[in-house]
């Protein structure tokens, strides 16, 4: 490919498209098929595929800016200028990658210095890397060039680029402590939720507050999320932990053990690694079940910085007939604002995949486990499949409910509140 990358036409009104994000850096080869940037048109956020092979030069549009269909968003490698008569004769389509003439580049951007000057990329021989390690390297910006693997045969893993991040990284070392809101009765096993990807204690207001007369109640916020967001990027593992060190720091042990999502994988984590430390595990919608997982709307919603954005992704995280919480949508849009938030947030997504599919947990080890197991999900999961629950060992008690998203504790927290009551005691 050479010439230029365009603003296509996706749809058959669009005349213009915003740049939400740029997925390749210049410099960078790219195959056909690979989704090199994000693009928002008409209220949607689509995934914008290269027509062929190639290397970006130079970026023309920036993230945010408006771009009217057919002018270029980037300058190729290779790219030759032409005339507009030698375009023309070319037959290049609108919506494909065209050769750069002038007067389209000054169409487009008044400004000169808008166009970053291309700086001819240094030739190495590559690298062998995971997928994951890829991925990882490329959200944080880390030179795999500059790593040692300790997969077979020097190949780099994700756990070795997030050592390497967090030997570096400007938000510091791991701190002791994370936050917990503690609430309910003084007596009996507590219970302690671990809430999922992005979010954080406030998740569980409506369980707490459901149980505050009959147990005690810890909601966290994991490692690099809400009051704990001065801990740096960290694995499922890694948060477990930190989240079981911090149980042992306040005395707790015998807890009942309830975790979201993300939260879930870190609760399952934590029951197998310290059992000593749980008396009951109940898993809504559970990480590390399956392979499959949409990783999609999960990078959408770790860049979702404006309230109609955080919107169409929450929607499609519950189920058709639930409606969100109204000021939902823009506590998600306003953490998101913060780029070193987001930053952590697809850090931490990275850590949950390997290449396009999840890591995933040993789960035939849950019946061993000397305590109940109970697993939620519901049938309009559209972040992970209920059919993850399908195949559980027989002791894992599974509830299947109807019409539920991937929010059970807030589309249904009646429900799980009569789940959890099996494991109210006094003692």
């Amino acid at each position: 490919m050479s010439g230029a990358i365009t603003m296509p036409r996706l749809g058959e009104t669009m005349e213009e498209g915003t740049l939400r994000s740029w997925l390749v850096k210049p410099g960078v080869p790219f195959k056909r098929g690979d989704v090199i940037a994000e693009v928002e048109t008409d209220k949607t956020l689509v995934d914008m595929p290269a027509l062929a092979d190639g290397t970006i030069a130079a970026y023309i549009a920036r993230e945010g800016d408006v771009i009217p269909v057919g002018k270029p968003m980037a300058t190729l490698e290779g790219a030759e200028t032409k005339t507009e008569g030698e375009e023309a004769a070319a037959g290049a389509p609108d919506d494909l990658a065209q050769p750069v003439t002038a007067e389209a580049v000054a169409g487009f951007a008044a400004d000169p210095s808008a166009v970053t000057q291309y700086q001819p990329p240094v030739r190495t021989k590559r690298v062998p890397a995971s997928p994951a390690a890829r991925r990882l390297a490329q959200s944080l910006g880390v030179g795999l060039e500059t790593l040692r693997g300790t997969g077979r045969r020097g190949r780099i893993q994700a756990d070795d680029i997030r050592r390497d991040h967090k030997g570096h990284a400007q938000t510091g070392d791991p701190h002791p402590d994370v936050f917990a809101k503690v609430a309910g009765k003084q007596t009996g096993a507590p219970f302690v939720f671990l809430h999922g990807f992005g979010g954080d204690h406030l998740a569980w207001d409506g369980l707490t507050l459901g149980l505050e007369n009959a147990a005690p109640t810890l909601a966290y916020d994991l490692p690099g999320h809400g009051r704990s967001a001065h801990h740096p990027c960290q694995s499922p593992r890694e948060m477990a932990t930190v989240i079981a060190q911090d149980l042992r720091r306040r005395g707790q042990k015998g807890v009942n053990l309830v975790g979201h999502s993300m939260g879930g994988a870190i609760a399952a984590l934590i029951a197998l690694e310290e059992p000593d430390l749980v008396r009951s595990l109940t898993l809504l919608a559970p990480g590390g079940f399956g392979p499959e997982i949409n990783h999609k709307l999960l990078r959408r919603f770790a860049r979702a910085d404006t309230e109609e954005l955080a919107e169409q992704v929450l929607e499609q995280m519950v189920g058709w007939s639930f409606t969100l919480p109204r000021m939902m949508p823009s506590l998600v849009a306003a953490n998101h604002r913060d780029p070193t938030y987001r930053h952590r947030l697809s850090c931490i997504l990275e850590t949950l995949l390997d290449g396009d599919e999840q890591v995933q947990l040993p789960t035939g080890r849950l019946a061993d486990l000397p305590f109940s197991v109970r697993v939620v999900w519901g049938t309009q999961d559209r972040v992970l499949p209920t059919r993850q629950s399908h195949r559980l060992p027989g002791l894992v008690a599974t509830h299947v409910f109807e019409r539920v998203g991937h929010l059970p504790h807030l589309e249904i927290p009646g429900e799980i509140l009569k789940i959890l009551q099996f494991e109210i005691t006094d003692t």
